[in-house]
């Protein structure tokens, strides 16, 4: 078989697999445009029916600038030196950031800094 007659062939199947996706495709898309039997009701999440106010009353208490340092992640290395950890201990106490997120160390190691920002923090507050 001559290379002219190879790629004719090539080309010709690839058209047919393409055309047989295309009509597969717009088979689906009808299917799922056919919604006259359907009616969609959104609802609610499970969560929004439970009716506590503790998150309501701690986020009042919180004063503006606290209610913004709450948004923030901060990224805590449990393999760091003591300025490392003087510095979030500074972050946790002053601006009572929202998290901390561990990266690198020891799985005790940071369980042990959880403990310590956390015990922190409710002496401070």
């Amino acid at each position: 078989m001559n290379k002219c007659k190879a790629k004719n062939t090539v080309y010709v199947e690839f058209k047919g697999l393409l055309l047989s996706g295309l009509i597969l495709l717009t088979g689906l898309a009808n299917s799922f445009s056919n919604t006259d039997n359907f009616t969609y009701q959104p609802k609610d999440p499970a969560f929004l029916s439970v009716k506590s106010g503790w998150a309501d009353s701690v986020f009042k208490s919180l004063t503006p600038d606290e209610r913004i340092a709450q948004l923030f992640m901060v990224a805590a290395y449990s393999d760091k030196d003591q300025a490392h950890y003087n510095e979030i201990t500074n972050l946790v106490k002053n601006y009572k950031i929202g998290g901390l997120i561990f990266f690198k160390g020891s799985p005790y190691k940071q369980a042990h800094l959880t403990n310590f920002y956390q015990k922190m923090q409710r002496h401070h507050s």
